[in-house]
């Protein structure tokens, strides 16, 4: 079986890129969904191997924006949308995360793209995400 060429072009921290996110633990077999955006929060290399994984938050839309508002990435607005490289209104579930190989098992591209990574955060979500997460830290303590 041939490896995609996108495999050799690795994702970035706050990259948004369609996901085969898995309903279950990987190691137990879990079952793999339809591709779905996830956010990338960290890019892991193996020290012995190279290989590269991707730490990513599952997307939803789904937004529970009352809820979820100051515990995850909520992109809502249209203009950003556009500029961010999705198509609906976008919860990133940063309760919902999964370290993933980064390999066609788990991502994939959808019509159109040749590559995974379909947009990523603006500088504002970027702060917006920074500041949630010192909000998490200070409801976890």
């Amino acid at each position: 079986m041939t490896v995609p060429s996108w495999v050799a072009q690795q994702p970035s921290a706050f990259d948004i890129v369609a996901c085969y996110f898995p309903e279950k633990d990987v190691t137990d077999g879990g079952e793999i969904f339809k591709l779905r955006p996830a956010l990338v929060l960290k890019v892991l290399k193996g020290k012995n191997t190279g290989s590269i994984a991707c730490e990513v938050a599952y997307g939803t839309k789904n937004l529970k924006f009352v809820q979820r508002k100051n515990r995850d990435v909520i992109i809502q607005n249209a203009a950003d949308l556009t500029i961010i490289g999705l198509a609906m209104a976008t919860r990133f579930d940063l309760d919902n995360t999964l370290i993933l190989p980064w390999s066609e098992k788990f991502f994939g591209c959808w019509t159109g793209y040749q590559h995974p990574k379909i947009g990523q955060l603006t500088e504002k979500y970027v702060k917006d995400y920074a500041y949630t997460m010192m909000l998490r830290q200070g409801i976890n303590d």
